[in-house]
């Protein structure tokens, strides 16, 4: 058995969820413990990946260790999960969203979340 945690210390579906409605997110932060360290404490070997310079090396110890494991794997938080349609009210919604962020003087969080996608913001 291997499972994989990817750990970006909030509830990132609730703040997208929140976002696609139009509200500021709130109370989505979490400070998760060592997913890793719980699973080496219940006799599942634990594997922590918080260096992207680790995937590689990493996932293979993961997948190759012959018993049950866990992989946390720590991811940005800013990062998008989109869903596979997006309709123009929720991309209205998730830019009212950001901009009651940004009024709310949450820049940073605003910021990171455009920075950290820019990729899909195509011209």
């Amino acid at each position: 058995m291997k499972i994989v945690v990817y750990n970006n210390d909030c509830l990132d579906f609730i703040q997208l969820e929140m976002q696609a409605a139009g509200l500021i997110p709130w109370q989505i932060n979490l400070n998760n413990p060592s997913f890793a360290a719980v699973a080496d404490a219940v006799g599942i070997k634990g594997f922590l990946l918080d260096k992207s310079s680790q995937v590689d090396q990493m996932v293979n110890m993961f997948l190759n260790y012959p018993g049950a494991a866990l992989l946390d794997a720590h991811v940005d938080r800013d990062a998008l999960a989109l869903p596979p349609y997006i309709s123009m009210g929720q991309a209205a919604d998730f830019s009212l969203a950001m901009m009651k962020q940004t009024l709310a003087g949450e820049v940073k969080q605003v910021w990171n979340t455009l920075a950290g996608n820019r990729k899909l913001f195509k011209p």
